[in-house]
């Protein structure tokens, strides 16, 4: 590839295309030269490092890809990653690069390439941190058509000794290799080394870049010298209608969709890849270990149609016991939560291995495992929350009127059960069903039989998983519906996260109240269309033939037939620029 430097011009010759696309084509990546000019550099490095600094605020689409590995001290992050930067500060699509590396794209994967998503992958000086060996692909297996490249470019000169890109020659063309989660559950990773067949390092210039299959393996060592290495990364995939759809016109669901922890909302980029091989046997493992009868389904007057369920009697005794989850820096602040219940059934289980990585996994399995012998239902706390007055009370009798059903009594801020929530307090509700996401796991109750069956689908499928996603999955495979508090009659305290989550932003309920109502209704709203908010884009939540579907919220009035009767209402007002879709990867 030819670039002109005057005035950051960027020519593409017929014969360079050609022969980038062939080795594209033939190796899984290439070289596609220098894409921002000197000129450009500078201002690319500013932004850059402003969103560093925080001068400009990523919040929670700040993560680190490096998290894996214990900090030194005073680092902040092994690897800092940035997700959607151009939707963060929209002026950066405005520059050279975004036109060039468009074309790029399309030249390698066809004409209807668009933008998916961007991101920043900052190296500080001696973190000495790889990045794993993965396969982007391996993000997004439910994705009919696989077509995708990133188009990864310096702003720094990368090397061998601060972490220029590594590839394995052809591997885009073998079959997917199984990923598992890296240790501390956050992203993935797949066995391969450097001194696998093929593999070969990619050195760039600042303002050059590489370009590379979305199933080529790759990774980059960590930065072993004095100086920076910042990369920013264009990752290309076809447009959404015409990726999204299967042979039968649905669109799948993605990987984050059908299992996406608070974090990961590192998003956490958490893939669910190395889950589905495993799904048919955690349903085969969960109802061996856990005969339970059919849930109870109610829906009151507000309730839309929903699942159907059969009925279940309500039972005259509740026998709850229950644990606060804790670490020994916070047993003080455990007791006092579980001393709140007047009648001592509330133990605290504290964290078996306290000097490990965080994880509230690991204290979930113990605090699950000591339901009572006699219990009829078994509740969990984690030990940061607030309890409203009454909650004990509220317990109890939900648990008589729907004894089959999970209650969740706390739903955070951000997410699609918020809206949920929403609706719900919108619509008069008391409770209301949730969504196909992460279990709000703040305060948890099970009936017994699924509480002692968690810890051993923990221990055999849990595998590093976050804990909300894990007993999200556990409860999906029994077949038992999560209704949630409208209020929450349970808040998140203001303390800091042990496991590093307090840089996702606002934890606290959607809607809490801090008296739990005196009469307690087994009435629970189901409804066939949610509304969230999430990571700059208006998406539904949509029931479609027993299964959620999450669409952009245009497209779903286009759907309905209504996009052009609200495009009308709303005279004068442009269609917001749409953030990149949430199927992140990662890229060294």
């Amino acid at each position: 590839m030819r670039s002109g430097e005057e005035e950051g011009l960027y020519i593409l010759t017929t014969q360079t295309i050609s022969g980038i696309a062939q080795r594209f084509a033939d190796d899984g990546f290439t070289p596609v030269g220098r894409l921002i000019s000197p000129a450009d550099l500078a201002q690319y490095r500013d932004i850059y490092d402003r969103f560093l600094s925080g001068d400009i605020e990523s919040g929670e689409k700040r993560t680190d890809l490096g998290s894996h590995v214990e900090r030194k001290e005073g680092v902040r992050e092994n690897i800092t990653q940035i997700i959607w930067p151009s939707a963060l500060y929209p002026p950066l699509k405005d520059l050279p690069l975004h036109e060039k590396a468009l074309s790029t794209a399309r030249e390698l994967i066809g004409a209807d390439a668009e933008l998916d998503f961007d991101m920043m992958i900052h190296k500080a000086p001696h973190t000495a941190v790889p990045t794993p060996w993965h396969q982007d692909a391996a993000y997004w297996v439910d994705m009919p058509d696989k077509r995708a490249v990133s188009i990864w470019i310096a702003l720094d000169d990368a090397d061998l000794d601060n972490g220029c890109m590594w590839y394995v020659r052809g591997s885009h063309r073998e079959p997917l290799r199984p990923h598992h989660p890296t240790s501390d559950g956050k992203n993935i990773e797949c066995d391969c080394s450097e001194d696998e067949p093929g593999a070969t390092p990619v050195p760039v210039r600042a303002g050059e870049a590489v370009a590379h299959s979305g199933s080529t393996l790759h990774y980059s060592r960590g930065n072993s010298t004095d100086g920076v290495r910042r990369a920013y990364i264009l990752n290309y995939r076809p447009r959404r209608d015409d990726r999204t759809r299967t042979a039968d016109g649905r669109r799948p669901r993605t990987q984050r969709e059908r299992a996406e922890g608070p974090q990961l909302r590192r998003d956490r980029a958490v893939s669910r890849a190395a889950v589905r091989p495993a799904e048919a046997a955690d349903r085969r493992s969960a109802r061996t270990a856990v005969a339970l009868p059919p849930p109870t389904s109610r829906r009151g007057h507000f309730a839309r149609p929903g699942p159907e369920r059969p009925e279940r009697q309500a039972v005259n005794a509740v026998t709850l016991t229950g644990a606060v989850m804790t670490h020994p820096r916070r047993i003080s602040a455990a007791g006092e939560i579980a001393a709140k219940d007047p009648r001592g059934r509330i133990q605290v289980v504290q964290d078996p291995d306290p000097s490990g990585p965080p994880t509230a996994l690991r204290t979930a399995n113990p605090s699950w495992s000591c339901v009572g012998d006699a219990a009829t239902h078994h509740i969990v706390f984690q030990d940061d929350v607030i309890l409203a007055q009454g909650f004990f009370d509220q317990v109890e009798k939900v648990a008589a009127a729907v004894p089959g059903e999970a209650v969740a009594f706390y739903e955070g801020w951000e997410g699609r059960n918020s809206g949920v929530v929403r609706l719900g307090a919108l619509t008069g509700a008391s409770w209301a069903y949730a969504v196909d996401e992460h279990v709000p796991s703040l305060a948890l109750m099970l009936p017994a039989e699924a509480a002692r069956g968690y810890a051993r689908f923990a221990a055999e499928h849990g595998d590093g998983w976050p804990y909300d996603v894990v007993i999200q999955r556990y409860l999906k495979a029994l077949g038992i519906p999560v209704r949630i508090a409208v209020p929450s009659t349970v808040d998140h305290d203001d303390v800091p996260s042990l496991a590093g989550n307090s840089k996702h932003g606002w934890r606290r309920a959607t809607y809490f109240t801090d008296a739990a109502a005196e009469v307690v209704s087994p009435d629970c709203a189901s409804f066939p269309v949610v509304p969230f908010y999430q990571y700059g884009e208006s998406k539904c939540a949509v029931r479609q033939d027993g299964r959620w579907e999450y669409l952009d919220t245009d497209r779903y009035l286009r759907r309905i037939g209504l996009a052009e009767r609200c495009d009308a209402t709303s005279p004068g007002t442009r269609e917001p620029d749409r953030p990149p879709s949430i199927n992140a990867g990662t890229s060294s």
